[in-house]
């Protein structure tokens, strides 16, 4: 007998459209950036150390030098620093609009480093703002008082996620307005981060 026959009546899946029949569809925005000389010139010079190499460890480990890079040029080289950054820019406009709507905001990211630099960032433009992070480094069961504590705040406020830390096993909907500052290889993790 097929094993998903047998499991079937042990398992109860519910769908959004079962359990919230009235929850408006989701609607999706992409902002395209287009890159500067210097992000090209620091993206070619990490992409140069991968195709110099013949180990498939060092090749991953610059693919995901790239993807840090491609979330924010500063969290692997320093040569960005002073310059302003489009992504940094775009997100703070899609910020300013939700705080003028009193509204929720979850930011994932796939990094610490990224997580880190984005809560330093928010306190410091939008210093009275609720901000927070949950992220492999706490506990699962200190995740839950940070929920509550977003969810409880009334008008805008930030939870800033990392998205296999919140992208599981969490019911975070405080928020109406999600942010992928990283995008997942894995469509199906953006989508179950989506979800929470």
């Amino acid at each position: 007998a097929d094993i998903g026959e047998t499991v079937r009546p042990l398992v109860l899946r519910r769908m959004v459209e079962n359990v919230l029949p009235d929850l408006p569809g989701v609607v999706e925005k992409t902002h395209w950036l287009q890159p500067t000389r210097e992000f090209v010139v620091g993206y070619d010079a990490i992409r140069g150390d991968g195709l110099n190499t013949s180990s498939q460890k060092l090749r991953l480990a610059v693919i995901s030098k790239l993807r840090q890079y491609c979330a924010y040029p500063p969290l692997v080289t320093n040569e960005l620093v002073e310059v302003t950054d489009q992504k940094i820019q775009v997100l703070e406009d899609i910020l300013d609009k939700i705080q003028r709507q009193e509204e929720k905001v979850i930011i994932f990211t796939s990094w610490h480093s990224s997580a880190d630099m984005l809560k330093s960032l928010l306190l410091r433009d939008y210093p009275d703002t609720f901000c927070a992070v949950i992220d492999g480094r706490d506990a699962s069961d200190a995740r839950f008082p940070v929920i509550q504590n977003f969810k409880n705040i009334d008008g805008f406020a930030v939870l800033i996620c990392n998205t296999r830390a919140a992208g599981e096993g969490l019911n975070i909907t405080a928020a109406n307005h999600i942010v992928h500052f990283d995008r997942q290889w894995n469509p199906a993790k953006e989508s179950q981060a989506n979800a929470r």
